[in-house]
């Protein structure tokens, strides 16, 4: 239940942050202090980030509605031109592309559920503005160290969670989760946000601690190992040093070896600003990782990135 000590001003914004989002400037206003505070355990201080530190991008979160039940229902989404909306329960947001606006109406319930809160309505926001930004998203992880980047691309349903988890088990570390976001050019980066890992239930085939794990429903009804990362780490940008299209190669041992980048193009579902951004890292090593277990897989990746 909603606890009315907690109720918001509806009408002023009174509460503000600056944080910094894949290295943009972003102010985030909300007439709620629970909003500011979950934004600023999510997002990088603006110390922290490498840029202009104009801000670029501005984000209101209003609170408003009656509701004192969770919102669980799946968002919806929708784009016309340069508009990009997400709905779902009585959670309406909105990201104005052009501008770098983002505006969300939420119910007092989502305060209560600072996970949804962060991944489903800030991030959502946040990285939809920043996309825009010569920040280009395509779907995939991105594993580092010291600095230095891989990509990982593939179909959904391959399993790059499970090899992510095994990266960080040896030591790697994971600088974006589902979406990575590549910033083209002379020097190319590769920015990211990883809070948590989102594992298929059958990771616990390969890692038997995760067992002791609950499934959680996420929003879109699939059920998942839920894996939080080390918070609080500094937002910084890598720069990406291989491509790598993972196939799966079940109970064999896992393989890497080179591919050419339109072989790799050939087969990725992203944009057309994403395959113009990949095309532009055609002088890094684009391979073919083919996983028969996540351990051997992320050591793979490993010789990638100490080379």
């Amino acid at each position: 239940m909603f606890d009315a000590h907690h109720q918001p001003d509806r009408q002023r914004l009174d509460h503000q942050t600056t944080v910094a989002v894949l290295g943009l400037s972003c102010v985030i206003r909300s007439n709620t202090a629970v909003v500011i505070a979950v934004a600023e355990g999510c997002f990088a201080p603006p110390a922290a980030h490498n840029g202009d530190s104009t801000p670029q991008l501005r984000i209101d979160i209003l609170v408003q509605g009656e509701s004192a039940v969770a919102t669980t229902a799946a968002l919806t989404f929708r784009s016309h031109g340069d508009h990009f909306f997400a709905a779902g329960g009585e959670v309406l947001l909105h990201a104005h592309a052009a501008s770098g606006y983002g505006l969300g109406f939420i119910p007092p319930a989502t305060l209560a559920d600072p996970t949804y809160l962060r991944h489903h309505v800030l991030e959502w926001l946040a990285f939809t503005l920043a996309g825009r930004r010569a920040r280009i998203p395509l779907r995939g992880m991105a594993l580092a160290y010291d600095g230095r980047a891989v990509m990982l691309v593939g179909p959904p349903a391959i399993g790059i969670a499970t090899i992510g988890y095994a990266a960080v088990q040896a030591g790697l570390s994971v600088q974006a989760e589902a979406m990575v976001y590549l910033a083209p050019g002379v020097a190319p980066q590769i920015w990211g946000l990883a809070r948590r890992l989102d594992l298929p239930a059958d990771a616990v085939r390969h890692f038997s601690e995760l067992a002791a794990l609950t499934p959680q429903i996420q929003p879109d009804g699939t059920a998942t190992l839920v894996v939080e990362l080390a918070a609080g780490q500094p937002e910084v940008a890598a720069r990406p040093v291989a491509l790598c299209l993972v196939e799966q190669r079940i109970g064999q041992t896992s393989r890497l070896t080179a591919l050419r980048l339109a072989e790799l193009l050939a087969v990725v579902d992203a944009s057309e600003q994403a395959r113009t951004a990949l095309e532009s890292l055609a002088g890094l090593g684009v391979y073919r990782l083919q996983v028969g277990d996540p351990r051997s897989a992320a050591a793979l990746i490993a010789t990638l990135l100490e080379a």
